[in-house]
């Protein structure tokens, strides 16, 4: 038999499960008699959680959606506000990488995690960090220009063309205000 409430005097949990399955759709939790807040869990047909979603009683609901591989690997988070999390795993079924990007795709700084593994699993290194940014302050305009470059997980360091380019880039910005 599945549970169906557990509490302790003033906060409980109600559990509700899908039809024929061990699996909890539905908890409600509630304290003093007041429902505080509602979980909610969909899975698709191999029993793999596709979603959640947590409402707070009074707030705003936090949910995440999730998709899979071929091999049951979780290789996207999806949160409400449209900015997702990326895996990628190797031939041994490691993680390789975790990405958190912003809904229009752009990389999220300091949430890039790279790794690298030997053939036999060992993890041979590993790199983390944010972005690559710099700033142009033009103070006598009262204005900060942000060149957003690339993501420090991606490359270590710009090459001297790139350098090349960025300097006449920042040097036709300045010239434009200027003018």
């Amino acid at each position: 038999m599945a549970l169906g409430t557990v509490g302790n005097g003033t906060a409980s949990a109600t559990y509700s499960y899908l039809a024929n399955s061990p699996l909890v759709q539905q908890i409600a939790f509630a304290n003093s008699g007041a429902q505080r807040m509602v979980t909610t869990k969909q899975y698709d047909f191999l029993n793999r959680l596709t979603s959640i979603s947590s409402v707070p009683s009074g707030a705003a609901a936090v949910s995440f959606a999730y998709d899979y591989n071929s091999a049951n690997q979780r290789t996207l988070r999806r949160e409400a506000d449209g900015s997702y999390w990326g895996y990628e795993f190797d031939s041994l079924g490691q993680v390789k990488s975790g990405k958190k990007f912003w809904a229009d795709g752009t990389p999220v700084a300091g949430q890039q995690f790279e790794y690298a593994f030997d053939t036999i699993g060992n993890r041979t290194s590993a790199k983390a960090g944010g972005a690559r940014v710099i700033y142009l302050h033009l103070p006598e305009y009262d204005t900060i220009v942000l060149f957003y470059l690339y993501t420090k997980a991606h490359r270590e360091n710009l090459s001297p063309e790139q350098l090349r380019r960025l300097r006449d880039a920042a040097a036709i910005i300045k010239r434009e205000f200027r003018a």
